[in-house]
């Protein structure tokens, strides 16, 4: 296992703990390095106060480099003043010998809403659609634009300061490049599978490359009131439609709180109750009920609503097209299982 805790400091740190590194274990150290309180996560940003600088340790291993983590947090608490050390493993930080338990206090406020778009032409979008998509996103959620992004976390680039044209380019490079919108958006994820950078061939018989389907996912995570505002949440319907028909998504929707896919691996439908829903081929010829409760979008695609232009009532994900499994825990075969009708091919799946 890894554990992960982030220091904040007023100042910048003068001495930095020295990492240290095992056959099986390590603890790692990052940093510090100069933060802007807009780039943190707003569930706890508002505990920072003057803090400028971040620093973070990982701890992966045995039991005695999980010790050596809380001498070092002893240590660095007793060296510095004004610290605050987050854990976002269990959502607290620690100011001043207090716990404050912020994800807690995020949860009161509403679950974050996502929009989420799967399709399967990655190749495509990275080749010939990129230009396009930040089109929409600039004329219907321009908050959504790139404000900071990078390869790793704090993000080092800003859009502001280093242009379009670098960001293209650092996405070309990396289509999984973490990428920081402003509210009331929080995150933006695009994870395109590529032959060009394909794992599978670092990865032995066993590895999930070999074995499980992969699609393309572009997704939005925004503040809760993107659900709940109808202007907002228009505007994201409205960038959601364009989206789907530009990258011929055969699944997309709007909903409140997180779809249980991870990534892009897809195992069916997400369950639960989105807002807005958009389906195409294959999906659509599969999903019959969802004719009575849809309109035409396009010529193969059809749209949800619950909403803003309601269509609907209710959206009903069909149990034979759902994702089967119970994402709340680890079990052993869960990724095995796929819906009861899955409409892709899976890489070495038996016939």
């Amino acid at each position: 296992m890894s554990y992960d805790l982030v220091f904040y400091f007023s100042t910048e740190p003068s001495v930095v703990p020295t990492p240290r590194r095992g056959m099986q274990s390590c603890l790692e150290v990052d940093g510090p390095y100069a933060i802007d309180l807009e780039d943190i996560d707003e569930s706890y940003r508002y505990l920072l106060g003057g803090c400028r600088y971040s620093l973070t340790v990982c701890c992966t291993g045995s039991r005695e480099n999980f010790d050596d983590l809380d001498y070092m947090k002893n240590e660095i608490l007793d060296r510095y003043s004004g610290v605050v050390i987050v854990d976002s493993q269990i959502g607290t930080a620690l100011i001043e010998g207090k716990e404050i338990k912020y994800a807690a206090e995020a949860l009161r406020k509403g679950l974050d809403a996502h929009i989420s778009i799967y399709f399967e032409d990655g190749a495509r979008f990275e080749a010939c659609l990129l230009d396009q998509f930040l089109n929409l996103l600039q004329h219907h959620v321009p908050e959504a634009m790139p404000h900071r992004y990078g390869s790793k976390e704090p993000l080092e680039y800003k859009l502001s300061l280093h242009g379009l044209d670098h960001f293209r380019d650092e996405w070309r490079k990396n289509p999984a490049l973490a990428w920081q919108p402003k509210p009331p958006f929080l995150w933006v994820s695009t994870l395109i599978p590529s032959d060009r950078r394909d794992f599978a061939a670092r990865h032995g018989a066993h590895s999930p490359f070999l074995r499980h389907y992969r699609c393309s996912l572009i997704q939005l995570r925004a503040k809760s009131n993107v659900c709940h505002e109808a202007a907002v949440l228009t505007r994201a319907r409205d960038f959601l439609t364009e989206a789907a028909l530009l990258s011929d998504a055969f699944y997309s929707e709007v909903r409140t709180g997180s779809p249980q896919t991870a990534a892009w691996w897809w195992h069916g439908v997400p369950p639960g109750k989105p807002l807005v829903v958009i389906v195409g081929p294959p999906y659509l010829s599969l999903w019959q009920e969802f004719m009575s409760i849809s309109q035409p979008l396009g010529a193969e695609h059809r749209l949800a609503s619950m909403s803003v232009d309601a269509t609907t009532d209710e959206i009903t994900i069909p149990a034979r097209l759902a994702d089967p499994r119970d994402m709340t825990t680890i079990r052993p075969g869960r990724d095995e299982q796929y819906a009861p009708v899955f409409p892709f091919k899976r890489p070495q799946a038996k016939e």
